[in-house]
Order: structure tokens, then C-alpha cells, then sequence
């Protein structure tokens, strides 16, 4: 007698993929699973097993996604992640602008308080007023990365 465990079927994979998945994008599989589905679908772009999550980190179980999801989402992460560290950076440079204009600020013949300083500093800056701190303060700000 044969237990229900060794009940094999056969039928298309992308029939298969469809009831897994159902109306979601990916569905986490075992291992087992994930390395079958994986070497099934290669080179086929019906599905993808994903080991690994956007962020480099191995996945506890992989995912299955359907390809075209999977293509989707991995290129709206990297455009995420990509406009996520233009704006740190842009912060980086902002606070330290911030920084150098409001010491400015601070010497002589201003000598502003500290705080006043800093917003004077964050007023200039986020008007753009980049002629005025380098012609009334003799401070350059900083444009790039590379001058942090």
C-alpha cells in the first residue's frame, strides 16, 4: 500500500507555479522545493527563486516569484536604494554646510549666538543663496561627496 506521500503528478510547470503562487507576487518554498523549481525554470523567465533578499542577506526559505514581478520589484529596489543614497548624501552635505556657514557666522564681525547662527545658516542654504555666503562670509560650500 502506498502512502500518500509517494502519490506523484505530473503537469506544467507554469500550472504549478500559478496554484502556488495564486494572486501573490512571490511565496516563500522549502528548500527542497526552491532547488527543483529553480532548475525546472531555467532559462525559461516563468519563474524566479530568489536566495537571496535585495539587500544581500540569505533568505531563511527562498522565494518563488513570478519573473516578470520579480524583474519589477529587484528594479524598483535598486531605484529605491539608489534615490534613498542621493538624498543621505544630500543631507550629509546640507548639515555640513550648515556647520561651516554657521561658524562662520559665529566669528567675527557677526559673532551671532548659536543658534541664531544655525538658522541664519539654514535660511541661507535652503534659498539657495550660495553668492551671498561666499561673497559676505568667504565660505565656499561643499557641492559633492568627495568634498565631505
Amino acid at each position: 500500500m502506498k502512502e500518500e506521500s509517494d502519490i506523484f503528478i505530473t503537469l506544467p510547470l507554469y500550472d504549478f507555479v500559478s496554484v502556488l503562487l495564486r494572486d501573490n507576487e512571490s511565496f516563500h518554498v522549502s528548500h527542497k522545493l526552491g532547488l527543483v523549481l529553480d532548475a525546472l525554470s531555467k532559462d525559461k523567465c516563468l519563474v524566479h527563486v530568489q536566495w537571496i533578499s535585495f539587500e544581500g542577506k540569505n533568505l531563511q526559505l527562498p522565494l518563488v516569484w513570478r519573473y516578470k514581478q520579480w524583474t519589477e520589484s529587484s528594479t524598483k529596489y535598486i531605484i529605491a536604494k539608489k534615490k534613498s543614497d542621493e538624498e543621505r548624501i544630500a543631507k550629509f552635505i546640507f548639515d555640513a554646510n550648515i556647520k561651516k556657514v554657521s561658524r562662520a557666522l559665529m566669528r567675527s564681525p557677526y559673532a551671532m549666538d548659536e543658534s541664531f547662527a544655525v538658522s541664519t545658516a539654514f535660511s541661507l542654504l535652503k534659498n539657495n543663496r550660495i553668492g551671498v555666503i561666499k561673497h559676505m562670509l568667504n565660505v565656499e560650500v561643499i557641492t559633492k561627496e568627495s568634498e565631505l
